[in-house]
């Protein structure tokens, strides 16, 4: 609603908008105006309290019922009506607002100014300029034609400061044209050249920019197309003619431009050629000369003297410290296919991220190069009326011989087919008659392409054509020399054809690829005893580079476990037993926690054992499918029949399935089994230690329930008593459950350690029988220590009819010692000699025999040292006299029915049938039936007589009676 204040003189513009390139001194601090910032729109309510020179109000109401809104209320008509201070507008239509019932205050305003004859269809408008000329705008069309300046439609006749007329129409504002932009062409004439200026007259003249066309250098050059400005400085005009310099740090000749010379040769850094020295990767380094001659110098004396990097001597190019290489790695991978990694130096590729390129006319692996695919096991295709059927699976080496002849099909255009005898037939664009025109074929032995339809038919039957499944021809006798066919099969002196040769694993090797495009060769019958060779190998190959994987995972898992086993029985645990509140598992300390911990571990590793114990090798389909093959013919007796069947398969390379890697995780799994057992019974002699500190404590809580009776707290006592109870039997299920895990487990781990070294032992690998012999005198030494902690904490008693007697668990003990020695001598005898036992593909896979050597080695002798304590701790285990002594004491004062009933020495130690000592208290007599808890054997009787099998225990008798016992 309404403009701003317009008073004032023209001149005194709003400052907005600074006005750019004036040439007139005067008129440097002239603004323009912002029309958005000379006018304000407002509702009415926002303007109640202001005012303005000129008023234009918007009614905004057009109807025909006379419905005029909020325009009723006579407050806001007020408000609209007495704003303005010079003049006032309003915009809207007059018969809807006389027409409306709800206010009659607008009749009264339209009657006034009609009677004013202020009322129209048009608003009219004077130029200040022309005010004779008055100009009825009825659109907003019509501002831009009647008063696009703010005047009338007349040009202005006006004068600018630079002398040309105004291009403006008629306008009341800037009548001396201050703001006003001329857009003739200046007049002026620039300095010191004299050339007029290029420029509009409204511009900056600036600096002269008219090219000259040939200025001539100091260096003797002629520069072209120069601004006039700088030519008049010829020697500040930087020479682009390029020239040749020699740089004394590299030696390179480099072009340069003539005005960077002396640049050059003070920079080494500037030199632009490519260094092209031999990296350690086999590459030649495609980085700046000036790149690597930088880092090699940086920090040196040459890079810091006092003449800088020119006056230093030149460096060798064997000197550069080169940097890192930019190519990509282009080493074929045991799959085929080109690495096409960033170089990574002498470093091993990283795997084969591609999709598999094993393929054959049964199917496609579907997998990633890294995955393990097994090779094909259906009958093999290859077949032909010269040489017959190949009677192997279609992915072991073939022992059909290779025909020679030229195929006799007929391809679908109708003309002979170029191929080989044998081979798929190709299709029609390889047809030397009528062919694709682009199509070539490469021979090797000539190094020269030639096209299909420039062979003739003679030419193609003495020598076949041969079609790679990526479409690329080859001459029969360039793939025959590029295969090293001559390799897999015996030739007479005719070069016929007479017998497959013996194939031996080789070092690791990548499968063939296209000599061409390097695409890996697959599904050409003629080759396929070579190739499938190359690929049995390098499935065996990707299996174990996988089983290492796999076993590295598990080796740092169990050394996880035995860490932890170590770390938690050698750390000292305090009870955490909250006071006042009863706990589910009272007995969990540090170290029964930390224990636990290294369980887990342990069964994880394990775990990861059996996962690679469970993969069977990727050859195992085809050597089976082989055997089977053979087993075949020699049963339709068209093998010798007097051959067996494993000398036939040694003749035909499919080699037999490494089964080192079931071996290696077998004798993991034993040893996780053996730090599991361990960790286990540390944990039961753990609970037993606590479960004693309890039944310390228990006399002193039925002192407490005593005390409690007596002050009618009994409640109190009875809890104590119920949480004791619940305590010692969770203690006594726990100790039974541990150990008789713990019995599984060296069982278990027994079994493995067993079965893996009949397993290496059939292999011929005396080194992983080795490694098994290691593994079974770990878990037997374990198997010492564990009875002699058992034995030792008198768990027996918790353990019940899971016990063992301490005489059979010392003959155990020694014959697990004595067993154990001789394992381990024979293990080091076994050792000098020992070999890895592996195949070529386990060693190619990354098999370190020696490491692996002077590793068990140490390990033997470590166990070998343990044999000498081991020894002691079981002939310790005998109770010496005064110890005897000492115990009954202690059992004739804890026992009421011996100390208070004045104990004889007679009739209350006895024996079961298998010798082991119990007692019976009150009189001493039988009156019922139980169990030892040594053996579980009946002891005890009724109505006084004693089991069968029982007798009195004399030693202990006479024993109690030299304590200090008497007679009643």
């Amino acid at each position: 609603m309404g403009n701003e204040d317009t008073e004032g003189s023209q001149d005194n513009l709003a400052a907005n908008e600074k006005l750019p390139g004036i040439k007139l001194g005067f008129a440097a601090d002239i603004s323009r105006v912002n029309l958005n910032d000379s006018v304000r729109v407002a509702t009415v309510d926002n303007f109640q309290g202001e005012e303005s020179t000129i008023i234009i109000l918007s009614l905004v109401r057009n109807n025909k019922q006379g419905m005029i809104g909020f325009l009723k209320t006579s407050n806001r008509i007020n408000v609209m009506l007495s704003r303005a201070k010079h003049g006032m507008y309003i915009l809207g239509h007059a018969d809807t607002l006389t027409a409306s019932k709800k206010s009659t205050m607008w009749r009264q305003v339209t009657g006034l100014l009609e009677g004013d004859d202020a009322v129209g269809q048009a608003l009219p408008v004077v130029s200040a300029n022309h005010p004779e000329s008055v100009n009825l705008l009825r659109s907003a069309a019509d501002f831009d034609t009647f008063v696009r300046d703010g005047g009338c439609s007349r040009q202005c006749s006006g004068r600018m400061p630079c002398g040309h007329s105004c291009p403006r129409l008629c306008h009341p504002d800037d009548s001396r044209h201050l703001t006003v932009q001329c857009p003739k062409p200046c007049t002026h004439v620039l300095q010191p050249c004299g050339h007029p200026c290029p420029k509009l007259c409204y511009q900056d003249c600036g600096l002269c920019t008219r090219p000259i066309p040939n200025l001539l250098l100091p260096c003797s050059h002629t520069a072209h197309d120069i601004p006039c400005h700088r030519a008049l400085k010829p020697d500040l005009v930087v020479c682009t003619e390029k020239v040749s310099v020699h740089l004394p740090h590299c030696g390179h000749t480099i072009q340069v431009r003539c005005g960077d010379v002396a640049a050059v040769k003070a920079d080494a850094s500037r030199c632009t050629a490519t260094c092209g020295s031999n990296l350690e990767c086999g590459h030649t380094c495609k980085h700046r000369c000036g790149a690597c001659l930088l880092a090699t110098v940086k920090g040196s004396t040459a890079g810091t003297s006092k003449g800088g990097l020119a006056s230093a001597p030149p460096i060798p190019v064997s000197s550069y410290q080169h940097l890192a290489c930019s190519q990509v790695c282009s080493r074929d991978l045991l799959c085929g296919h080109s690495c096409g990694k960033p170089c990574h130096g002498g470093s091993t590729c990283p795997p084969c991220t591609r999709l598999c390129s094993a393929k054959c006319g049964h199917g496609q692996c579907k997998g990633l190069c890294t995955d393990l695919c097994a090779p094909c096991a259906e009958p093999c295709r290859w077949h032909c009326q010269h040489q017959g059927q190949c009677q192997l699976p279609c992915g072991a080496p073939c022992t059909r011989l290779p025909c020679n002849e030229r195929c006799t099909l007929q391809l679908s255009c109708g003309h002979r087919c170029p191929s080989v005898c044998g081979e798929p037939c190709p299709t029609r664009k390889f047809c030397i008659n009528c062919g694709d025109r682009s199509v070539t074929a490469y021979d090797i032995i000539m190094d020269e392409n030639r096209t299909l339809r420039n062979y003739d038919q003679g030419e193609v039957t003495e020598d076949p054509l041969i079609v790679l499944s990526c479409g690329h021809v080859l001459p029969m006798t360039s793939m025959d020399g590029y295969l090293e066919l001559h390799r897999a099969y015996e030739t007479d002196q005719q070069g016929n054809w007479t017998k497959p040769c013996q194939l031996e694993a080789g070092e690791q090797q990548a499968l063939k690829n296209c000599p061409i495009c390097r695409q890996p060769l697959a599904q050409i019958m003629r080759y396929g005893r070579p190739l499938n060779h190359m690929k049995v190998q390098h499935a065996d190959i990707k299996f174990f580079l996988h089983c290492n994987q796999e076993l590295a995972e598990a080796d740092k898992m169990y050394a996880a476990a035995s860490k932890a086993a170590s770390d938690s029985a050698n750390r000292a645990g305090e009870v955490r037993q909250a006071p006042g509140r009863k706990l589910a598992k009272p007995f969990m300390d540090a170290t029964v926690i930390g224990l636990q911990h290294a369980k887990r571990l342990a069964e994880q590793s394990a775990r990861a054992y059996q996962v690679v114990q469970g993969l069977r090798p990727p050859t195992l389909a085809v050597f089976q499918a082989t055997r089977c093959a053979i087993q075949s013919l020699q049963d339709q007796q068209l093998s010798a029949p007097s051959e067996p069947v494993g000398s036939v398969l040694g003749s035909l390379d499919v080699p037999k399935p490494d089964r080192g890697p079931s071996c290696k995780a077998m004798i993991g799994y034993c040893q996780a089994l053996t730090v599991w057992m361990a960790a286990s019974v540390t944990i039961l002699q753990r609970l037993v230690d606590l479960n004693k500190q309890a039944s310390a404590a228990r006399f002193s809580k039925q002192q407490l329930s005593v005390e409690a009776s007596a002050t009618d707290s009994s409640h109190v006592a009875q809890s104590c008593l119920s949480c004791f109870k619940t305590h010692c039997c969770w203690c006594f299920w726990q100790v039974k459950n541990l150990w008789s895990n713990a019995n599984w487990a060296y069982a278990d781990a027994a079994r493995h350690a067993t079965e893996a070294q009949k397993l290496a032992l059939q292999d011929q690998a005396s080194q992983t029988v080795v490694q098994g012999k290691v593994a079974v005198i770990r878990l037997q030494q374990q198997r010492v220590r564990a009875l002699n902690s058992i034995q030792a904490n008198n768990t027996t008693q918790l353990l019940g009819s899971l016990a063992i007697s301490k005489q059979a668990a010392k003959k155990e003990q020694l014959h697990l010692v004595t067993e154990a020695e001789a394992t381990c001598k024979a293990a080091q005898a076994q050792l000098r000699w020992a070999l890895p036992g592996q195949t070529a593909a386990a060693a190619a896979a990354g098999g370190a025999a020696a490491e692996a050597r002077t590793g068990l080695a140490a390990d033997l002798k470590v166990l070998s040292d343990n044999f000498a304590g081991l020894r002691k701790l079981v002939d310790n285990q005998e109770v010496s006299p005064e110890e005897m002594r000492s115990i009954m004491k202690g059992l004739m004062k804890s026992n009421a029915d011996l100390a208070g009933r004045g104990y004889t020495g007679q009739g209350h130690f006895y024996k079961c049938q298998n010798g082991h000592p119990y007692v019976i208290g009150d009189c001493g007599g039988a009156t019922q039936a139980a169990s030892c808890p040594e053996c579980g054997a009946r002891i005890g009787g009724t109505g006084h007589q004693l089991t069968s099998g029982n007798t009195p225990d004399q030693e202990l008798n006479s024993l109690a009676g030299q304590v200090g016992g008497s007679r009643y």
